[in-house]
Parts: C-alpha cells; sequence; structure tokens
C-alpha cells in the first residue's frame, strides 16, 4: 500500500513512470484526448475527485480506497 504524502498527482506520476508509460499512453487509456488533464492532474494544479482518480489509476494497475473514520 503506498501513503500519499505529497497530492494524488505526485503518485499518480511515479505509479506512471514505474511502469514506463507516457503521459500519451496513459491519458488514451484513460479515454482522454490529450494528455494535458493528466499533466495538470499530476503537477498538481487540478485536484480530481476519486472517480477521475480511480480512472487514471486502473490502467496502472492500482485503485484508491477512501476510508471515512469518525465523525
Amino acid at each position: 500500500m503506498k501513503t500519499i504524502k505529497n497530492g494524488i498527482g505526485a503518485v499518480i506520476k511515479e505509479l506512471r513512470l514505474e511502469v514506463k508509460k507516457s503521459q500519451e499512453v496513459l491519458a488514451d487509456e484513460c479515454g482522454y484526448t490529450d494528455q494535458s488533464h493528466l499533466s495538470d492532474i499530476e503537477r498538481d494544479k487540478v485536484d480530481p475527485c476519486t472517480k477521475t482518480a480511480n480512472k487514471i489509476l486502473k490502467p496502472l494497475g492500482y485503485e484508491l480506497v477512501v476510508m471515512e473514520i469518525g465523525r
């Protein structure tokens, strides 16, 4: 399990680089017409919702799990 120390974008970029995929390839696998949205997410300029994060993480072999603790 990975712990997010920075923004989710930094984690997505790290995972993408580990599997040696370009932004263009990953963006295509996610159904994006270009990599600009993915680039904004990786640079933490855009904070993706859980659904979008999982759309990006799935082709990398990961899933974001959100746990709510307490009130």
